[in-house]
């Protein structure tokens, strides 16, 4: 079994699993369970209650970056870039319009142990599917623009369970470079824990490096994004599922627990950003399709209520 983050993943891809299996499955990832099975053991458990909130947060983390990204696929972006990809399967999973480039980015040894279960499963992407090795803590743009990300086309790009193992300066490095290689009509969805020392309700609680901030709106505004916030119990609310009843409110109880975000590319607010950061113009390359991208509010594909940060 894969330690660390890898190992995480495995713990993610058991409860995908485990939602596919359901006869009211909010969405079917076939390959999950192979992964789970080619580690030989089964992923840590948790104790009732933990399992029931990660199993819920899981959940409605898949659900709401499903919408996200067929939202943003549908107005005419063709480049996706999972950020931490892991033993993510969308590529797979999901149904593409033609011209879709998906790029996952994470450790050469998570790509590669997940390369060959898709391998023994005979796995065919529905879309175009770029990997790229690289340490997102670390230079990871040249690396993705080498593979053929052109930042003169929009792309929607996507951290699942990712910045929580960043450190704060690493997370917002990551997201300046972001904002770097994003075209107007970009989309961006985020995932983010809060938790406290001790914590032991998520994967790998040893590994965690970092929380949200304080005012997650506000911090995506500096650098570039408007965004919108919404709960894991709102989205699946959304969807029919029933979710237990929240927890009595306790001391910090003002601060959401766990964040669903989405964000689209605000062209004043990336222009306010230093002009160095914006990467030169380069031709558009021929695989891009010429559409018209509408920009749709940030919101929108999660059918669940807002809160606005």
């Amino acid at each position: 079994m894969l330690e660390g983050v890898g190992g995480t993943g495995l713990t993610v891809a058991g409860i995908r699993a485990e939602e596919t299996a359901r006869p009211d499955r909010l969405f079917a990832d076939p390959l999950a369970a192979a992964f789970v099975a080619a580690a030989g053991s089964p992923p840590p458990q948790a104790t009732s209650r933990q399992a029931a909130a990660l199993r819920l947060w899981i959940v409605a983390r898949t659900v709401f970056l499903d919408e996200l990204i067929t939202a943003a696929c549908a107005d005419g972006v063709r480049q996706v870039v999972l950020l931490g990809a892991g033993f993510d399967t969308r590529a797979f999973r999901l149904s593409w319009p033609p011209g879709v480039r998906c790029f996952e980015l994470d450790t050469g040894d998570v790509l590669a142990a997940k390369q060959q279960v898709l391998t023994e499963q005979g796995a065919v992407a529905g879309c175009e599917r770029i990997v790229v090795p690289a340490d997102l803590g670390g230079d990871w743009p040249p690396a993705l623009r080498a593979a053929g990300l052109d930042p003169v086309w929009p792309a929607i790009w996507v951290a699942e369970g990712l910045l929580v193992y960043l450190s704060p300066g690493q997370v917002d490095r990551l997201l300046d470079e972001v904002t770097s290689l994003s075209a107007p009509a970009s989309r961006l969805g985020l995932t983010f824990r809060n938790r406290e020392p001790g914590d032991q309700s998520a994967p790998a609680p040893a590994l965690r490096r970092s929380v949200a901030p304080d005012d997650p709106a506000g911090w995506l505004a500096g650098h570039g994004w408007a965004a919108e916030l919404a709960s894991a119990r709102e989205v699946l609310r959304a969807h029919g599922r029933p979710v237990p009843a929240a927890r009595p409110a306790g001391r910090g109880a003002s601060r959401p627990r766990a964040l669903l975000i989405s964000a689209a590319l605000d062209p004043a607010l990336a222009r306010s950003r230093p002009a160095a950061r914006r990467p030169p113009a380069r031709a558009a390359a021929h695989s891009q399709p010429a559409v018209a991208v509408r920009p749709r509010p940030a919101g929108r594909p999660a059918r669940g209520r807002r809160r606005r940060g």
